[in-house]
């Protein structure tokens, strides 16, 4: 549901339309993004090397030409490049990934996830979600095993292309079976895993600045967060062993990133208020549900894919509700 028109907001009970008549609004949240984003990248490269860099230029070359080819082939285009996706997908895969399979699954996903339901602000997915999952499911092997462990020293990986240190024991893995570490060392990592996932502070220091300054959705991240925290809470004392304690969970994985990056999107977000809710709670305790039950360590994105899925019946039940309401006065 797209409602580009603020007399029908008000109508409707709608939040934080993408507004496509102003493309300023919209580039100036991406550069937002960008700089919230920046620290992240720099650790990255200082503790993985300078191949995270690579990856990130070649993530916007071929965004730049994937979109500009689908826009003149299908003689569609909004006015807008998906820049978000862009910068946010080199941080969603396993660092000792070949760049060419990374890149590859990306222009894949902007084809699939974004050109075929008419370019960007038309899509239904986050690119960069389906491209991660899309590797996921096509590479599951290499996916697997191209986690590597960052340098000891955080500056390092400005000499070096990359660490060769390949592993398949992930933090999370780590925390899942029980283990813990202090939370000091649990928050400053660095950690084992996605690029995202190496130092947890980090992405949320970053997080919370984009959440504040970036125009975004922000009341997703904060149901989710507030409800994957609680739940997480009970689980752990309900059913030890089974679900992990709430301080594992957050700072394990890609919940963070996740949260404040990826649920803060308004484009794919539900339009309504209540949806937005909506959408966090039910985003939580479906990652609880899938990393608790199911051999799936990780769940957030498929989490995501639900949401994205029925985010457009989040909102009419929320304004069924509404109605009904009105009506019975």
């Amino acid at each position: 549901m797209r409602v580009a028109f603020v007399s029908a907001r008000k109508r409707l009970g709608t939040v934080q339309a993408p507004f496509f008549r102003y493309p300023d609004r919209y580039y100036i949240s991406m550069g937002v993004l960008g700089f919230s984003l920046l620290p992240i990248y720099i650790s990255a490269v200082g503790s993985l090397g300078y191949k995270i860099l690579l990856l990130l230029v070649l993530s916007c070359a071929a965004g730049i030409v994937t979109e500009t080819l689908c826009s003149l082939i299908t003689k569609r285009s909004v006015g807008y490049f998906g820049i978000g996706a862009w910068l946010l997908f080199p941080l969603m895969v396993p660092p000792g990934l070949p760049l060419w399979m990374s890149i590859s699954c990306f222009a894949v996903s902007l084809i699939i996830a974004q050109s075929l339901f008419g370019g960007f602000g038309r899509h239904m997915v986050h690119p960069a979600v389906f491209g991660q999952l899309f590797i996921m499911i096509n590479f599951a092997k290499q996916f697997n095993s191209s986690f590597i462990k960052p340098f000891s020293n955080p500056l390092f990986g400005f000499n070096v292309f990359s660490s060769m240190s390949f592993t398949d024991k992930t933090s999370l893995k780590f925390f899942a079976a029980g283990e813990t570490l202090p939370l000091k060392e649990m928050l400053a990592g660095p950690h084992v895993g996605l690029i995202f996932e190496i130092f947890p502070y980090i992405v949320l220091i970053s997080g919370v600045v984009y959440l504040i300054f970036g125009d975004v959705n922000y009341r997703t991240p904060i149901a989710f967060i507030t409800t994957f925290s609680l739940i997480s809470m009970v689980g752990a004392a309900v059913l030890p062993g089974t679900v992990m304690p709430p301080i594992q969970a957050v700072l394990g994985g890609g919940v963070l990133f996740y949260c404040f990056f990826i649920f803060s999107d308004r484009w794919t977000s539900a339009r309504t208020s209540g949806g937005r809710i909506t959408a966090g709670i039910l985003a939580a305790l479906f990652t609880i549900l899938i990393r608790s039950f199911s051999s799936n360590t990780e769940g957030i994105m498929f989490a995501a894919l639900i949401n994205y899925s029925f985010s457009p019946m989040y909102d009419e039940l929320v304004m069924y509700l509404k109605n009904l309401k009105r009506v019975s006065k």
